[in-house]
């Protein structure tokens, strides 16, 4: 973890878009007592204990006759040793999803968690990144981590383990289910993964069937994740971005979204926007779009994405008054640090694949905590 000298901590309500201060929670722990998720034959435990050795390298000494030793590498990190393994994952994954859909199904579409809460964005199948951030904070593991621990969407495409990523996961989801929270990105959707790269990995590494098996059964249950969360009833966590008045008057109408959601864009305005929407910088408004925001409330067609709205800082503040919030944050977006603050610190995006798509940016994680918010450059260097 790559740490700058820290500064004091900023308080939400007067939070600059240049000050920005990397930290790390004081850990305590507090202990889960339950075999059923934290013994050492229990599925969540057998799926984070494979993570981990897939991600490791095993080396073995060897002593030569001659005198002296040298290394032989069992394992490079990244693989598995025999397709027994990786097979042996899937299974594990079957069981993990059918176990977590039920929990997800009854939660709410709107979270409301107190602090102290990691906010945690894009992974986008980044294994690495996942286990970099528990090494740095939460080191004894999700189900003894100190805070909260809500990821804001998009786990999997464009990554090479995704299905990895999702198997540590579902487990920690189902070690701690009031603790890790997962909210639904633009991603976890059927017709985008199959535009991407998730469907593919299925198959590639599972077979046509089994994989077939994992693919829809992960989906399961993206199709009842919880599409938002607010924190100490002031700030409002989603994937993409706030959505229209028109759509959505207040965030209770979120709450009546159905439940299972497997085709979005068909089932819901309100989860779409919630999923796809972005902030529009100042500097790239032309003429022609302010005239578009200024008759539609803030809001104008997102061309970027091609689905969705962009909006201003009119519709944030509006969205904020309307639902006595201070503060947005969400993921959705690739920012060089791992995250930004936007229309004038009240939005903070969170972006955490560090070296996304073979790029050099960092890993971003917020924390937030008793009414303050910190920001943290998370990274393998």
């Amino acid at each position: 973890m790559r740490r700058r000298p820290p500064n004091e901590l900023l308080e939400l309500n007067n939070f600059d878009e240049d000050a920005v201060s990397p930290s790390t929670a004081h850990l305590m722990v507090n202990a889960v007592h339950s075999f059923d998720v934290l013994g050492p034959s229990c599925a969540p435990v057998e799926a984070l204990a494979a993570v981990h050795y897939f991600a490791t390298n095993v080396e073995r000494p060897h002593r030569r006759p001659s005198g002296g030793s040298s290394v032989n590498m069992v394992k490079p990190a990244w693989t598995w040793t025999t397709p027994a393994e990786e097979a042996a994952l899937g299974s594990l994954l079957l069981r993990l999803a059918e176990a977590v859909k039920p929990i997800c199904a009854n939660e709410p579409r709107v979270l409301r968690l107190s602090s102290p809460v990691y906010a945690v964005g894009d992974l986008h199948g980044n294994l690495s990144a996942l286990l970099t951030m528990e090494a740095a904070l939460w080191p004894s593991g999700p189900a003894l981590a100190a805070t909260r621990i809500l990821f804001l969407g998009d786990y999997v495409d464009r990554g090479s383990h995704g299905t990895e990523l999702m198997a540590y996961l579902l487990a920690a989801k189902l070690q701690r289910p009031d603790a890790v929270l997962m909210v639904r990105g633009n991603h976890e959707t059927r017709d985008i993964q199959k535009m991407f790269t998730f469907y593919n990995e299925c198959m590639a590494k599972y077979g046509e069937n089994e994989g077939l098996k994992i693919w829809n059964a992960i989906n399961n249950v993206f199709d009842v994740l919880p599409l938002a969360a607010v924190i100490d009833d002031k700030v409002f966590c989603c994937h993409g971005g706030i959505p229209p008045p028109w759509v959505c008057p207040l965030i209770s109408a979120i709450d009546k979204v159905p439940v299972p959601l497997t085709k979005p864009a068909e089932q819901s305005s309100i989860a779409w926007e919630l999923l796809w929407n972005d902030p529009i910088k100042p500097n790239k408004i032309t003429a022609t779009l302010q005239l578009e925001l200024s008759s539609n409330e803030g809001f104008a067609a997102n061309t970027k994405r091609g689905t969705g709205h962009v909006f201003d800082q009119n519709a944030l503040d509006r969205f904020l008054l309307a639902n006595q919030l201070s503060h947005v944050v969400r993921a959705h977006e690739l920012h060089q640090n791992g995250f930004m603050c936007q229309l004038r610190g009240r939005l903070v995006s969170v972006f955490s694949s560090f070296h996304y798509c073979g790029g050099t940016n960092d890993s971003g994680v917020a924390l937030l905590e008793g009414g303050k918010l910190r920001l943290m450059r998370v990274n393998t260097d």
